[in-house]
């Protein structure tokens, strides 16, 4: 049965798929994952990681799932279809839990390869459970993946360590056949210089230094093992360097890496994670469609009122350039705001939209007004990554990655939307937004593709519509979609559009909400 049978006029659309998406049928995913209660005085944890992989090929798709201990070892493995599950629809997707994998050991600490017969992305997410004094917070963070975002080169732009927050760096060498030494350099805020870096030294496997990784092997890097004391906050780029392998040497840009960025607030209740920047990923051009100064927003958070902070990270840390970064949007009595200013970056900058002048990267005595809601757009003369924090005056955070025009798409991937799932204690269980906006700032006609196996024919179409500028979409007000729902979305433009997922829960104390970035299948 072909889930697109609502819509004549969608299967060719469709079918696109198969000839602009990438052809490898490969996505590495970096996981950390426990099915156990772990100690961090004077907290209890329990933490466990969770997987939905979307097929986006036009034939059911058989999924291989890995789990390697951080040696690299196969530690246990997963298949669909199997007796849990059946092979993946077009257009649909699967989660793997690792709290349910009765294959993996309580404890378990690691990373996690997919592969499949037809092409497919993911979003991988993390959950915690963290005693507090008033009882369990839940917090949760995660971030799409696919297979370009595996590089011989990692950029992460958000990496703190203070008395308020501090990261988590979890690095996996994505070969399977092959070892990788890599190297890592930490750079303070605007400096060039390097303020860190690891190892110093060279080794027989990697003679021109690094750290030496079997195949899947992956390390952690946190405030027990970073070279340094407390008081960074800054950016790290990862480097492979060559490998030597008996008489053979394997050059640097034959190794492949990935990585991802948890960072925890020091009472364990604030959490957010977003998967580094592969090499290509960084631009010229970037859009951050969700920018806020103190915006109450609709959604299941309604009490909140939200803020950003974003820090662009230059490709070369250790070369200055300059960004030109305009900011566009709006208060909440419809009155436009726009205001434009040029920074010179000096290994990254922080932009805080709460502060003013050039602390907010704007003209000096200059803010945003109070519930300002917009976007930036940053224009560089040199490549650039942007990663934005949105912070609730709570302390409720989210993070997502500032899009290039590479991320633009007029067919975009978003593997996990709900709608009221897993409702109790009188809330609505989890819902997703989705916030639309096309990448020059224009208008563009969107309609929605919705799948999931409960859905009648496998999926359903909905118009969204003209959107000019940006629109945001709650899926817990759209009567058609059911109750306690969880499913796929794919957005269809006319023009090239980026997208960006929210899923939250008021539900829990604590941070349930997590954002990521929707992929573009062009």
């Amino acid at each position: 049965m072909h889930i697109y049978s609502v819509s004549r006029s969608v299967p060719k659309r469709w079918h696109l798929f198969r000839y602009i998406f990438v052809a490898a049928m490969a996505l590495l995913v970096i996981i950390l994952a426990s099915q156990t209660a772990v100690s961090q005085e004077p907290l209890l944890v329990s933490e466990n990681s969770w997987i939905r992989a979307q097929n986006v090929g036009d034939d059911p798709a058989m999924l291989e799932v890995s789990h390697y201990d951080r040696s690299g070892q196969t530690i246990a493995s997963e298949i669909c279809p199997s007796e849990f599950c059946g092979a993946v629809p077009s257009g649909s997707g699967w989660t793997f839990f690792t709290e349910t994998n009765l294959d993996l050991a309580g404890g378990f600490y690691g990373s996690t390869k997919i592969t499949a017969e037809q092409p497919f992305v993911a979003v991988a997410g993390k959950d915690s459970l963290t005693s507090g004094v008033d009882g369990w917070y839940l917090t949760i963070g995660g971030d799409s993946h696919w297979q370009g975002g595996a590089s011989s080169k990692l950029i992460l732009p958000f990496v703190e360590y203070t008395s308020e927050k501090s990261s988590i760096l979890h690095i996996q060498n994505a070969s399977s056949d092959s070892a990788a030494c890599i190297r890592i350099r930490y750079f303070m805020e605007s400096s060039l210089d390097i303020f860190a870096s690891e190892p110093e030294n060279s080794s027989v496997q990697c003679p021109v230094g690094g750290l030496y990784l079997e195949p899947n092997a992956s390390i952690v890097r946190n405030k027990l093992s970073f070279p340094f004391e407390i008081g960074f906050t800054g950016s790290v780029t990862i480097e492979t360097s060559p490998v030597q392998t008996g008489d053979f040497l394997i050059s640097a840009t034959e190794q492949a890496i990935v990585a991802s960025v948890d960072t925890i607030s020091v009472d364990g209740i604030s959490f957010s994670t977003y998967r580094g920047f592969a090499e290509s990923e960084a631009g010229k051009d970037i859009v951050l469609p969700i920018i806020q100064r103190q915006v109450t927003t609709f959604g299941d958070f309604l009490d909140e009122v939200w803020s950003t902070r974003f820090r662009i990270t230059a490709a070369n840390p250790s070369v200055p350039t300059a960004a030109n970064i305009l900011f566009s949007g709006a208060m909440p009595d419809g009155t436009e705001f726009e205001a434009d200013y040029e920074v010179s970056i000096y290994s990254s900058i922080t932009c805080d939209q709460n502060l003013e002048g050039i602390d907010a990267c704007l003209p000096d005595q200059v803010r945003l007004p109070t519930g300002f809601s917009g976007t930036v757009r940053i224009s560089s003369d040199e490549n650039i990554a942007v990663v934005v924090q949105r912070v609730s005056q709570s302390g409720i955070s989210g993070d997502y990655r500032g899009f290039t025009a590479r991320e633009a798409g007029t067919q975009v991937v978003l593997p996990v939307v709900n709608k009221t799932l897993s409702p109790w204690g009188g809330y609505d269980g989890w819902n997703s937004t989705v916030h639309v906006q096309p990448f020059d700032g224009g208008s563009a006609t969107v309609s929605f593709f919705y799948f999931s196996k409960n859905l009648p024919k496998g999926g359903f179409y909905r118009s969204v519509g003209e959107i000019v500028g940006s629109k945001t979409v709650h899926q817990g007000a759209d009567r058609f979609l059911p109750d306690d729902w969880i499913g796929s979305l794919i957005v269809v433009s006319t023009r090239p559009v980026v997208v960006l997922a929210n899923l939250e829960n008021a539900g829990f104390k604590g941070d349930s909400i997590m954002m990521y970035n929707g992929v573009s299948l062009e």
